[in-house]
């Protein structure tokens, strides 16, 4: 949250219990949709994010929302340290945990707290409140007095419809922009299950594909990777990228490699559920441990088309019946692959390349759009700058 700024003209300054209503209707066993909170995204579906139900017999205890009522959730996160306060929207009723605490604001806009409360208002004075450690149930122990006695601003109630009108503009900018980079990024996975695999071909090319062994079109360099346990990670820490099987895992003093290879996971609980690139090209100097594979394409392979077929290839090649998915080396090199000539391969990279610098360009503009909102949130929720016809 912005440093602490002087209280604008026309504003006043009130505890949040002098204008929420504490929310105190329980479910009494009738049955609602179970929510939870998560930092950063807001309420979800227990069921969804858990895959099971939590409440159990804590249900009758769980507390009624309505469309627009408040929860603050007491778990801390990395964007929340000290709890997150979020609206319930697109929903007309739910019921939550009655360990959160819920209220209502009442002729007020609730869209204007909303957006305070994103902002993290909160943090500076829960940072104080909140007694150390956490309980059991990974709460941090804060008293419901002290909660609902933080302070809040109040504007008019013209200007806090205005500055609502602003931020929500602001979101709706950057959900749109999010809805089309997840596009993007489907778009281009249907490109790499059907370029990769010659279900689709390019215009211009339509020589057969050959039939390979992974082990005929690279190198591999697994011999040359030096694992370091986490303790002396630590002590090591420095500018070169440490990799592992899914990606970066930390910053190192040294490096191993300055060249650009390909990485491909050789063990990980990572490489199944695909939360993690399987296969990606590793650039400038960095260090790889032994959950990689180092991988040299030759020259009649290109590097960023098998970095790309590698990520479309048959999981059931990686072992199973281990603690973790594994794909030892000997096995690697025995994956069959089809690829077609030098020039197709260059052409399907290219194409996918293209796909990635779309991507990317508008992942800076997403961010961009992020900074603007951070901006503006800092800004107008500090009074800093007025709305139009704000009484100064």
């Amino acid at each position: 949250m912005a440093k602490k700024t002087k209280i604008p003209k026309g504003w006043k300054t009130v505890r949040l219990g002098e204008i929420a209503t504490p929310i105190k209707e329980k479910t009494g066993g009738r049955k609602f949709e179970t929510l939870s909170i998560s930092a950063g995204v807001g309420f979800v579906n227990q069921s969804a994010k858990f895959g099971r139900e939590l409440s159990g017999k804590q249900y009758v205890n769980y507390v009624i929302l309505h469309c627009g009522d408040f929860s603050f959730n007491k778990g801390n996160s990395r964007r929340y340290p000290y709890g997150c306060t979020y609206m319930l929207r697109n929903r007309e009723i739910a019921a939550v945990p009655n360990v959160f605490y819920s209220f209502r604001i009442a002729d007020f806009c609730g869209e204007f707290y909303e957006q305070l409360f994103l902002f993290g208002w909160f943090n500076r004075q829960l940072k104080r409140l909140i007694n150390t450690g956490v309980r059991d149930d990974g709460l941090f122990n804060l008293y419901k007095s002290d909660f609902y006695g933080c302070t809040v601003p109040l504007p008019p109630l013209l200007e806090q419809t205005r500055i609502a009108e602003i931020l929500t503009t602001a979101d709706k900018l950057i959900a749109v922009k999010e809805r089309l980079i997840a596009a993007k990024r489907k778009q281009k996975r249907w490109l790499m299950q059907n370029l990769l695999t010659g279900r689709i071909r390019l215009p211009g090319f339509d020589g057969k594909w050959e039939s390979v062994r992974l082990g005929e079109v690279c190198i591999f360099r697994d011999s040359e990777r030096v694992p370091i346990e986490s303790q002396e990670r630590q002590s090591r820490q420095g500018a070169y990228p440490y990799y592992g099987a899914s990606g970066i895992i930390d910053y190192v003093d040294d490096y191993l490699f300055d060249e650009e290879l390909i990485l491909l996971g050789e063990d990980g609980a990572n490489i199944l559920n695909r939360s993690t690139p399987l296969a990606f090209i590793a650039k400038g100097k960095y260090w790889v441990n032994n959950h990689a594979h180092v991988i040299q394409t030759l020259p009649s392979c290109d590097m960023h088309f098998l970095c790309g077929r590698l990520e479309v290839i048959d999981y059931t090649i990686y072992n199973t019946g281990t603690a973790q998915p594994k794909l030892n080396q000997d096995v690697c090199k025995r994956v069959k692959l089809t690829i077609p000539s030098l020039p197709e391969q260059r052409a399907i990279a290219e194409r996918l390349t293209a796909a990635d610098r779309e991507i990317e360009l508008l992942s800076r503009e997403l961010e961009q759009q992020r900074q603007v909102k951070k901006y503006l949130m800092q800004q107008l929720l500090t009074g800093r700058i007025r709305t139009k016809g704000a009484n100064v």
